[in-house]
């Protein structure tokens, strides 16, 4: 039978159009719901999802998510959404007053650093992480969800109380972002609702709204059929289940409940032009937004559009950064960026930095690139490196897969209640990604992301300059036509540059030895002594499936660097950094090390110089050939020196007007009893910094690594590393100089001193206090030092926020250094109304008075044990922590032993934190400094 051409052609588009239907299906194919969470939904209409989770052990997380936020707020409603957040914690029915607080705190949970909550325009979400082994504790973190649900008890006291909490939370928000905010969320939500209801409110609002308008908006909104529950960690899923269904179920909604609108923001296809002028502004930067409406996710396709919105951000970034390490780019910074907007919306968004003076200029030089990429798109070496960088990072993410926080799980389950998110799980990510990303084309992405979100329609244009720099502002018909200058152009295609190297060394130096070795078997270290004098550390850990860090020091830092060449001392570490390295571009050391999980970064600190990072252990060889490198081949670039110098000319430029700035450097200033290598540098002596003598700082400061520790821990096997340390570490030259740190002999500032600084307009006060002095460093005294500083900090914001609504919250740091000489400084701050500093500065010290007559409470003193055992618990299961333990204890000479988790609960008594107090808390060495509006109010 002879073949019919006809049939034939039949036959393939029959065939053709059946791929095309089976593709259609499977591209619209709704992604599952992972099978390892259990989702469920109660008669009343409260959701909720359950995880098993073993990381962290002992340990879960709940999240109670209500689907409420300000855009559900009536016009005399403004800010209740946020307030009732707040009053959360202000009185339940199984815990009054602050019940809930102190009875967190007495179980070792933080407020705060551990449970917290937010509010924004569609939701309030509630999150409350607790150890497990505390079955009491376990039981009643539902009765808290349960009270948050619909058991806050909102009492007049506690209501008109944190009404000046929260008028201070404004405060301490309010500066210039939230002034330029202000201006431009009108035209970047098109006057919509969102527009309107700012999630923190109006302050008039706050000030004088009804106490019932607050329990009529808890009463509507907070109801079980716009809540959920998600509990993810070390828990028995069916136990955890049955609690649910026992002590949610009571949940009512309202007899006549109000529909919960969905709230839009309406695309009308309309462009806006809007500039802004502030005095606290240091550049200029131009913003263009382009809106366009959301792309869920939810099926197949979407997940890849989302991934070629993935690599569109990558190339776009990757593109702009190597027109920045070009010589005489007329900006500062640029981005690009696809994403997630507000509401119903997906935009757009590029923005760019900077000189007002050469905006013009800088626009075009901008604008040229991204119409480059409107153009001609991207190559496919630029589209093959971005897919290696993601596909790499996906890959490391789901070797972790068994480490995974439970934090990750509740996030995941919050997007899915909120916004339908997909979460299908790891696997099935995995499958879609390895699917998926060897099949998208630079053509794809061209036409499904380029031709799609580049677009001239529903575009906002938005320039925010320094108020002195007004007249380098262009009208909206002079910005279009630069940009139409550059549209009608004829622009050359980007062809970029295939790397001509693909290794860091070809030449490798010859190998060290091992000439020491020893094991630390009470602290899991293996210690080695090389030929060159360098002592590597390594502990082997189990704390992550392929985590290694890193960190090489020695002694000695700027402190050796003389006073002319200081300036070019402090800058030097950070130059080479961004210089490429050997003989390696920034951009050809960028494109070497794509798809490598790695990072190391030289530094040079004012007592030491070193070297550290972070490294898989396939890339664990790359990132020791780039220690090598740092250390004995910086790289010499000018334009990288050209561009720093600009950019710290621009901020030391306007730095002058900026009021927080100005007070931050007079801090500076006066705790650095004015020395100079503690202050900024002059704007004098930007332009003559010394690019040959940078270089030559850096490279004495490491040409001598005979004294160097090197810390490795994470997950290695020690006899496997061995090969390279020798390899890499071991061939670095050494001098045995015996060098160590040279005393300055730099001190505090003695005496009483007090400044008051007049600056800006804004109605808010900032405070700093702090108390210095000399001391003798030890374990036992940092211990009850540490302590003292967290109880100073809760009975400060107990008294000053919660007792006078007189600030959101303060700070109390410690600073304690052995080296070079013994020296402490406490220092407190706070923001607050002009008015009500030196009364509040009054209450501070009040209490500091207290603590020297009378030490603090056993109550408080077991928190703050409570407190440590669950920081505790989480530090010894990180790789960081020990790599800066041992850091520590090697710089100050200290034995290497198992850190004393339970010395503190030994030694803690009122009468040791009375006497720290007295001691450390001397009125002799006080400085207090005080910015105020320059009115004065």
């Amino acid at each position: 039978m002879k073949n019919n051409p006809v049939i034939a052609m039949l036959v393939t588009v029959s065939l053709i159009m059946t791929k095309n239907v089976s593709f259609s299906q499977k591209a619209n194919q709704i992604i599952p719901f992972d099978t390892g969470t259990r989702m469920g939904k109660l008669a009343n209409g409260f959701t909720y999802y359950i995880r098993r989770n073993l990381t962290p052990e002992k340990k879960a997380v709940f999240y109670l998510i209500n689907k409420v936020g300000s855009v559900l707020e009536t016009e005399k409603q403004q800010g209740l959404a946020h307030l009732l957040e707040h009053m959360a914690f202000n009185g339940t029915v199984h815990f009054p007053k602050t019940e809930i607080i102190n009875y967190l705190q007495n179980k070792g949970v933080r407020i705060g650093a551990d449970v917290n909550a937010y509010t924004d325009f569609n939701e309030t979400v509630f999150q409350l992480p607790i150890p497990i082994n505390d079955k009491k504790l376990f039981k009643n973190a539902f009765y808290i969800i349960r009270d948050w649900a619909q058991g806050i008890t909102l009492e007049d006291e506690e209501i008109n109380k944190e009404k000046g909490v929260i008028l201070a939370e404004m405060r301490q928000h309010s500066g210039a972002a939230q002034r330029i905010k202000a201006k431009t969320k009108p035209y970047l939500f098109n006057r919509s609702i969102y527009a309107q209801r700012p999630p923190l409110g109006k302050q008039e609002v706050i000030k004088s709204f009804k106490n019932e308008d607050l329990r009529s908006f808890y009463q509507d909104w907070y109801r079980p059929d716009l809540q959920a529950i998600v509990i993810a960690g070390d828990i028995n899923i069916n136990e955890v289940e049955d609690m649910i269904v026992a002590i949610f179920s009571n949940l009512k909604n309202p007899s006549e409940r109000k529909i919960r609108p969905q709230f839009t923001i309406p695309l009308d296809g309309k462009n806006q032009f809007v500039t802004v002028t502030d005095p606290e502004v240091p550049t200029t930067q131009v913003e263009i937004t382009i809106k366009h409406p959301r792309n869920e996710l939810k099926t197949r396709d979407d997940f890849r559009r989302n991934l070629l919105r993935k690599l569109f951000n990558t190339m776009a970034t990757n593109r702009i950064n190597e027109l920045l390490a070009q010589d005489k780019v007329p900006f500062l910074a640029a981005n690009v960026n696809i994403g997630k907007f507000v509401a119903n919306l997906d935009a757009f968004v590029s923005r760019m930095n900077c000189d007002g003076e050469r905006l013009e200029n800088a626009l075009k030089a901008y604008w040229i690139e991204l119409m480059k990429i409107k153009k001609y798109g991207f190559t496919r070496y630029e589209l093959q490196k971005a897919k290696t960088a993601l596909l790499s990072g996906i890959e490391l993410n789901y070797k972790e897969r068994d480490k995974r926080p439970s934090e990750n799980y509740a996030k995941e389950c919050l997007a899915h209640f909120l916004e339908g998110i997909a979460t299908p799980g790891q696997g099935y990510e995995m499958q879609m990604y390895k699917t998926m990303i060897p099949e998208i084309t630079a053509e794809e992405i061209q036409l499904e992301i380029v031709n799609k979100y580049l677009t001239q329609q529903n575009r906002d244009i938005i320039i925010v300059c320094n108020t002195s720099q007004k007249h380098t502002l262009p009208n909206e018909q002079q910005f279009l036509n630069w940009l139409k200058q550059i549209e009608q152009k004829p622009l050359d295609k980007y062809l970029g540059t295939k790397p001509v190297r693909l290794v860091l060394m070809n030449n490798l130096p010859p190998p060290g030895r091992i000439i020491a070795e020893q094991s630390l078997e009470d602290i899991g270290i293996r210690e080695l002594i090389l030929a060159n004098g360098i002592k590597i550390l390594l502990k082997p850990t189990n704390f992550k499936e392929d985590q290694i860090v890193f960190r090489g020091f020695s002694l000695g830092g700027l402190s050796i660097v003389n006073d002319l060449d200081f300036y070019e001392g402090r800058l030097a570490a950070d130059l080479v950094n961004m210089s490429g390295v050997a003989n390696h571009s920034p951009l050809e050391l960028e494109n070497i090390l794509v798809g490598k999980n790695l990072n190391v970064t030289p530094y040079i600190e004012d007592i030491s110089q070193g070297i550290e990072g972070t490294s898989t252990k396939k890339d664990l060889e790359t990132a020791l050939q780039l220690v090598y490198l740092y250390l004995t081949s910086p790289r010499k670039d000018s334009t990288t020196f050209t561009h720093l110098k600009n950019q710290i000319k621009l901020t030391n430029h306007f730095s002058k007007t900026i009021p927080t700035q100005i007070f931050q450097d007079t801090i500076q200033a006066v705790m650095g009893n004015y020395h100079f290598r503690k202050m900024k540098m002059p704007e004098s002596r930007i332009d003559a910094l010394n690019l040959d003598k940078i270089l030559k700082i850096y490279k004495d400061r490491f040409a001598d690594v005979s004294g160097m520790n090197f810390i490795l821990t994470g997950s290695f096997n020690v006899d496997s590393v061995k090969p390279l340390l020798i390899k890499y570490l071991g061939a670095i030259p050494a001098l045995h100089r015996h060098e160590t740190i040279r005393n300055l002999r730099h001190k505090y500032p003695s005496g009483r001193i007090s400044k008051k600084i007049a600056k800006g307009n804004e109605p808010k006060a900032i405070v700093f206090l702090s108390y210095s002095g000399s001391f003798d460093y030890h374990i036992k005294n940092i211990l009850q030092m540490r302590a003292l500083s967290n109880i100073l900090k809760t009975r400060l914001i107990t008294k000053l926020r919660e007792d006078q609504g007189g600030i959101y919250t303060a700070d109390v740091s410690l600073i304690a250094n052995k080296l070079p000489s013994g020296q402490y400084n406490y220092a407190i701050n706070f923001v607050c109304a002009p008015k009500n500093t030196e009364a509040l500065i009054l209450l501070v010290n009040a209490e500091i008075i207290n603590l020297k007559e009378h030490g603090p409470s056993i109550d408080e003193i077991n928190k703050y044990i409570s407190t440590e055992k669950g920081i505790w618990s989480s530090l010894l299961i990180s790789n960081d922590f020990w790599r800066d333990y041992i850091t520590g204890k090697l710089m100050y000479g200290e034995k290497l032993k198992f850190p004393e988790v339970g010395r503190i609960e030994k030694e803690l008594s009122i009468e040791s934190q009375k006497d720290t107090a007295i001691r450390f808390f001397s009125n002799q060495n006080y400085v207090k400094l005080v910015l105020v509006p320059e009115s004065g109010k």
